[in-house]
């Protein structure tokens, strides 16, 4: 997070990412479950009623930070050319941000049990779900039916679970771990991606079959 990208930032996205950075740096010399929401408002020069107007706990602050993350790698590959081929870009760009700041993740990963750490992928899920419910309302003119809504929560539990579990030790690339998940899309909710994701390039967009893309006017809208 550059000094740049802070200026940039509304108050509340700046003051919510001066007590991540804040957090970050503190969990160099501690443990996530040793700190306190004092200590973090203390170090980012902030009130504790501050603090709460923005996140709940400590871990609401965590769940912020990893929901920013996916953000920027879903606004950085949006479906707009090959949906699969996206979503392991996607995913490596996710996992690769979190390289960059190994130390940290990893620590918050190996001080927490599994069903704790797990749940810091809430926003990550509603992210990543609504992604995939958007792209099928834009490409059917129609919501997702009941299988496709239940394969997608499936499949985004599936792989957040799976983040987690390789941010223990980040053995393997980035890369290859995305499209190990990207590999086990449901079926059923790949055959319906693919089919309404053909019929509307075919229906909006003149195109050759070799050359799938959707122009980037075209892509998804993601809710804050």
């Amino acid at each position: 997070m550059t000094y740049e990208h802070l200026l940039s930032l509304s108050k509340d996205e700046f003051m919510r990412s001066k007590i991540v950075l804040s957090l970050k740096q503190l969990l160099l010399d501690s443990s996530l479950r040793k700190l306190t929401v004092t200590s973090i408002c203390e170090h980012a020069g902030i009130s504790r009623s501050s603090f709460y107007n923005l996140f709940t706990d400590v871990d609401d602050a965590l769940n912020w930070e990893y929901g920013r993350l996916m953000d920027i790698a879903i606004k950085k590959y949006p479906f707009c050319t090959n949906w699969r081929s996206d979503l392991v870009k996607q995913s490596a760009e996710f996992m690769t941000y979190e390289m960059q700041d190994g130390a940290f993740y990893q620590r918050i990963a190996k001080d927490m049990n599994f069903v704790d750490y797990s749940s810091l992928f809430l926003s990550t899920r509603r992210k990543r779900s609504q992604l995939f419910h958007n792209a099928l309302e834009l490409w059917q003119g129609a919501p997702a039916d009941e299988r496709c809504s239940f394969e997608i929560k499936f499949y985004v539990c599936a792989e957040s679970d799976t983040v987690a579990k390789w941010m223990v030790d980040m053995k393997e690339s980035p890369e290859d771990v995305a499209r190990k998940m990207a590999a086990c899309i449901p079926e059923y909710l790949g055959k319906v991606m693919d089919a309404s994701f053909a019929a509307y390039l075919e229906k909006h967009i003149c195109f050759s079959p070799r050359d799938l893309t959707l122009p980037c006017s075209l892509s998804l809208s993601m809710p804050r």
